[in-house]
């Protein structure tokens, strides 16, 4: 069962490829995902690197809260991308964290539009085609018990998921 304020309906593949082989199942091949894959498929593609979800941002981010690993890993995805002929361009939506907050705790339809809004118009505003961010900013812990004996999950991390921030706060995959 789907949780409205954290779920977005999407297929999930091993690889791109298999990704695009549903996406265009999905859309009866009006697109031609899995035709476009190809090397120079990003030659001259800005794409926007979201500095409230991938980089320490006023208040909501802590000092270290970015594992290393994390860090250097979506770096190096910007590295591939810059060398498939990408142009990389920070991107901020300095209100996206409050809305999304507020959205969150109500699941309100106007506030998922104005979040929506938000997105498109900072692709609109910094000529991208897309924005990434690391999916999350460290590995998620064990489960088990706490030196007091308390037992505790990876749901009581606070702050390391970027997914509920503004893919299903936006209605984005």
């Amino acid at each position: 069962r789907l949780n409205r304020t954290r779920d977005t309906v999407g297929a999930i593949t091993r690889t791109v490829r298999d990704q695009a082989i549903m996406l265009d199942v999905l859309t009866y091949g009006q697109y031609g995902y899995a035709e476009n894959l190809n090397g120079n498929a990003l030659q001259g593609i800005r794409v926007g690197v979201l500095e409230e979800l991938a980089y320490q941002s006023g208040g909501y981010r802590r000092t270290g809260e970015i594992d290393v690993e994390i860090d250097y890993a979506f770096e190096r995805a910007l590295q591939t991308m810059r060398d498939c002929g990408a142009e990389i361009v920070n991107v901020s939506i300095p209100n996206l964290l409050t809305l999304a907050e507020r959205t969150m705790s109500t699941n309100n339809d106007a506030r998922k539009q104005k979040v929506y809004a938000a997105f498109l118009d900072a692709l609109e505003e910094y000529d991208v085609s897309c924005l990434v961010f690391p999916s999350y900013l460290s590995a998620p812990q064990r489960s088990g018990k706490d030196a007091n004996g308390r037992y505790w999950d990876v749901t009581t991390q606070d702050n390391i998921n970027n997914c509920r921030i503004l893919s299903p706060c936006a209605s984005l995959p």
